[in-house]
């Protein structure tokens, strides 16, 4: 019998949208019925808010948080955490870590910085 799974990580970095889409998409088709719930709050490169994920099986959707105070981005341009939660049988804890992480916008892609004087 196999037991049951919680999958957290948190990034204080922004995630790319369409990256996420394709791997949440991935993580769905690849689950076979054992993952129960995701949820997370997401910070989206491009924007302040963050978004409310939340999952059901083979459902997921994304709400961007409304009344959003800008203040907590802790006095830098990076957002406070990204975090996502998986809820499942049997989960690739390590997989689903990996995952994550390559949807993340790292400081280079982020902004374009002129570095001429």
């Amino acid at each position: 019998m196999m037991s049951h799974s919680v999958v957290t990580d948190t990034v204080a970095r922004y995630v790319d949208d369409s990256s996420l889409s394709a791997w949440l998409d991935t993580v769905l088709k690849q689950s076979h019925g054992e993952l129960y719930r995701v949820k997370g709050i997401i910070y989206i490169y491009g924007h302040e808010a963050p978004f409310v994920l939340q999952g059901v099986q083979s459902i997921v959707k994304m709400d961007q948080v409304e009344d959003y105070d800008e203040s907590r981005t802790n006095g830098t341009h990076y957002p406070s955490c990204s975090s996502i939660v998986f809820i499942g049988i049997g989960l690739d804890k390590q997989k689903l870590q990996r995952g994550f992480s390559e949807c993340i916008v790292f400081e280079e892609e982020e902004e374009d910085v002129d570095l001429s004087f």
